[in-house]
């Protein structure tokens, strides 16, 4: 069976994932936000750098269907 690549999974305790191109390789990670702004995401979207360091990359924001159900956005940005 092949890896799963760029992907972002939801578990009991958060995200995991990572986004694969011919430059990057990046698995995924993740920290919620708690905020009272009604636009602001709800996961911010982190990587690690080669020396071990976290840096934000996305975020996830949920939304509604004009049906009424939910779904999340997600933007991820590499450089």
């Amino acid at each position: 069976m092949s890896d799963l690549v760029n992907f972002i999974r939801f578990t009991d305790t958060g995200l995991s994932g990572n986004n694969v191109s011919m430059a990057n390789d990046i698995d995924l990670t993740d920290e919620e936000i708690s905020s009272t702004n009604p636009n602001a995401p709800v996961y911010r979207i982190l990587a690690k750098t080669p020396r071990g360091r976290s840096v934000k990359i996305g975020g996830i924001w949920k939304k509604i269907h004009q049906n009424g159900g939910g779904y999340y956005a997600v933007s991820v940005n590499t450089g």
